[in-house]
């Protein structure tokens, strides 16, 4: 009995959401959003914030980010779904290499709100909440595996060739 305690707690625990150690924080973050940052009221707040590589551009002594905003799951990293909370700026001090920090690969930061600064998008002069970085991680790629149901048709789950013997407490196995 204990061994399937031990195996219900090994499957319950790795089925736990486990966040990156830098993405970690033992203060509270605040829940504002992107577009909610757009108005310039939310700055010095400290949050969390993840999405899509739009561009990186490498400066003089540090790089800067134009992210696409998504919601985060449990463990920080961005839902792949299509609904945006905004785009932002993430800018942190040194160089990340623009080849690996590539437009389309998910990213998640810690840092505070450092007000605001207008770039176009297209034509459109949008107004982008600026974020100083504190922490950066960058996720891997996710895989397009399609899992497909797998059937034998020579499949017997009742056939055991070793049936007597095998079972059987006096017998040992040939």
């Amino acid at each position: 009995m204990p061994r399937i305690l031990v195996l219900l707690l090994a499957l319950g625990l790795s089925a736990c959401a486990i966040v990156p150690r830098e993405l970690r924080v033992t203060e509270s973050l605040a829940a504002t959003t992107p577009q909610q940052a757009q108005s310039g009221k939310h700055d010095g707040e400290r949050v969390r914030w993840g999405g899509v590589i739009i561009q990186t551009t490498t400066q003089t002594n540090q790089t800067c980010f134009e992210i696409l905003g998504l919601s985060l799951d449990s463990s920080a990293q961005p839902l792949a779904n299509d609904q945006s909370l905004g785009r932002f700026i993430a800018c942190a001090k040194g160089f990340y290499e623009p080849a690996l920090y590539a437009a389309g690969r998910e990213v998640t930061f810690i840092g505070h709100i450092d007000g605001t600064e207008q770039q176009k998008v297209g034509e459109y002069n949008y107004q982008f909440p600026r974020l100083i970085v504190e922490a950066v991680h960058l996720w891997p790629k996710r895989s397009n595996i399609v899992y497909v149901p797998y059937y034998d048709p020579f499949w017997d789950p009742f056939w055991d060739p070793y049936w007597p013997y095998y079972y059987h407490p006096y017998h040992r196995h040939r």
